[in-house]
């Protein structure tokens, strides 16, 4: 979670996306600006440097390259193992049954932390999934892996940290979905085809659980029901300000959370720097 407010003017050059924009603190005393790929950009707007990234396992190829075809489409595999599995609903019973590590938790309760914080959650559910057991790196590891500063962690470090130091489990990258028909297919396929979460870059302002309280941060999403007249998809939130800071003005976002489909890919595309790793 970043408590900076930031304002960003996106461009593009050639092929590649960056974002020129200006950083203002709090107390408006304080900026700076910066030009870089926008999935390099952290919550309070500067330019990460990156985490250096392995080859690709051949393990990684493959499933970079289904999930790649599987964006034109969901993948024909779809998995019907687990209660409320299919095409139409589907969450993942090892987040849906966890109890969610806290941003800041063993790590001095650190406010600049969600990146971490939501990867943390998605490896310990990949364990649980894999193995039968939650497996904990803690906050901090991830916080290391990831480069994280002050200034928040950036989408691309979140990626390379997990292809660098989990690539028996998959293969991840950014992007930011072009429709909702597109975010919820690639929520569909990465959650109930590989069993892996989708790390959300967001602002929050446009999810229910944050009474309107716009901040740059980062959530897990875990699931989906396509089942009725309105799509949900399932977030795994673990920004609790009153453990944090003993009192909150927006009430308590913390927990199993759920949100529209348009709110979350809302949350998702309203900002020019915000994305998906997936």
């Amino acid at each position: 979670m970043s408590h900076l407010v930031h304002r960003l003017v996106g461009a593009f050059v050639g092929a590649v996306s960056v974002s020129t924009f200006a950083v203002v603190g709090t107390a408006g005393a304080q900026a700076a600006t910066a030009t870089c790929p926008i999935d390099q950009v952290t919550e309070q707007g500067t330019c990460a440097p990156l985490v250096p990234e392995p080859p690709p396992t051949d393990f990684q190829k493959k499933q970079a390259a289904e999930k790649a075809a599987a964006a034109g489409g969901l993948a024909t595999t779809m998995s019907t193992n687990d209660p409320g599995g299919g095409p139409d609903a589907y969450v993942l019973p090892e987040v849906k049954a966890m109890r969610i590590f806290k941003e800041g938790e063993g790590n001095g309760k650190k406010s600049y932390t969600c990146g971490p914080a939501a990867t943390r959650n998605m490896v310990a559910a990949m364990y649980k999934r894999r193995t039968g057991a939650y497996k904990d790196f803690g906050e901090a590891q991830f916080a290391t892996w990831e480069k994280t500063t002050t200034a928040g962690t950036s989408r691309a470090n979140v990626a390379r940290a997990l292809n660098a130091h989990f690539s028996s489990f998959g293969h991840w990258t950014t992007s930011r979905p072009t429709s909702k028909a597109s975010l919820l297919t690639t929520v569909k396929s990465d959650t109930s085809v590989y069993h892996q979460p989708v790390i959300a870059n967001i602002d929050t302002g446009y999810l229910e659980e944050f009474w309107g309280k716009n901040l740059p941060h980062f959530d897990l999403i875990y699931g989906y029901d396509a089942t009725g007249a309105t799509t949900f998809l399932k977030f795994a939130e673990e920004w609790d300000p009153i453990y944090i800071y003993g009192a909150s003005t927006y009430g308590n976002p913390y927990g199993h959370q759920k949100a529209t489909l348009q709110h979350a890919f809302t949350a998702i595309t309203h900002t020019a720097i915000h994305g998906i790793v997936s």
